[in-house]
């Protein structure tokens, strides 16, 4: 994986948790070094009376079938979600996607980091996993391979919850990412696909397969209406 695409997919799951470690005055690009963290704040879901399942992710990772849950609510009375869009420059659309196996997450346990995000998993322990769509500002269906060359979509997938080991991190190293319908209306993206290939180690482990993935997600918001942060 060149350095440049190991950037974009870190950025991709990362966009929230940077704001956070940067005090909300960083771009993605800005911020590669938070790599363990990334996931934390894209995958932070909330529980309670509040909460809404935006859609989800399925997939078979070496041989074990699970599903994520893409979740939008509250977190201490301010919104949050595990999926968002972002313009990270003009004419280009980032639509990141990230899940829980669970519906209801403890995000009670969860502590809060600079900035109102999430800064720790609480007790959840379970598998994550994020897609990140790299589209443009008038969305269509499209098709990616990985490596993907200049196009920031990647899969990334951790086997255990933690901010502090990837060993248990993986990232697409070849495969496919088809994004069958990507549609923007009223503020909100709704977008469906599907994927598969082989997984890197991010600690330098065996590469892992993933097989009959797919995603469905919709009422997906912008960054700005759920982070507490603006990157404008």
């Amino acid at each position: 994986m060149t350095t440049r695409i190991r950037l974009h997919a870190w950025s991709a799951v990362g966009l929230i948790f940077l704001l956070a470690a940067c005090g909300g005055s960083e771009t993605p690009e800005t911020a590669a070094s938070s790599q363990p963290q990334a996931l934390a704040a894209e995958v932070a879901a909330p529980a309670g009376a509040n909460q809404a399942v935006l859609g989800t992710i399925e997939a078979t990772i070496a041989g074990t079938a699970h599903t994520w849950y893409v979740v939008r609510g509250e977190i201490s009375g301010e919104p949050y979600a595990t999926a968002l869009w972002y313009e990270p420059e003009p004419g280009e659309l980032w639509v990141t996607i990230g899940g829980f196996d669970t519906p209801t997450p403890p995000l009670e346990t969860f502590e809060r980091g600079a900035a109102g995000q999430p800064a720790s998993f609480g007790e959840y322990e379970g598998p994550l996993f994020n897609l990140m769509l790299d589209s443009d500002t008038n969305p269509q269906p499209f098709a990616v391979t990985f490596p993907a060359g200049n196009n920031a979509s990647s899969l990334i997938y951790m086997a255990r919850a933690t901010t502090d080991d990837i060993s248990g991190m993986y990232s697409v190293e070849s495969g496919t990412l088809s994004v069958t319908r990507i549609e923007r209306a009223n503020g909100l993206i709704r977008a469906e696909g599907t994927f598969s290939g082989a997984l890197e180690n991010m600690g330098g482990g065996q590469p892992i397969p993933v097989t009959n993935g797919r995603f469905s997600v919709e009422g997906v918001p912008h960054l700005d209406q759920v982070s507490g942060s603006s990157l404008e």
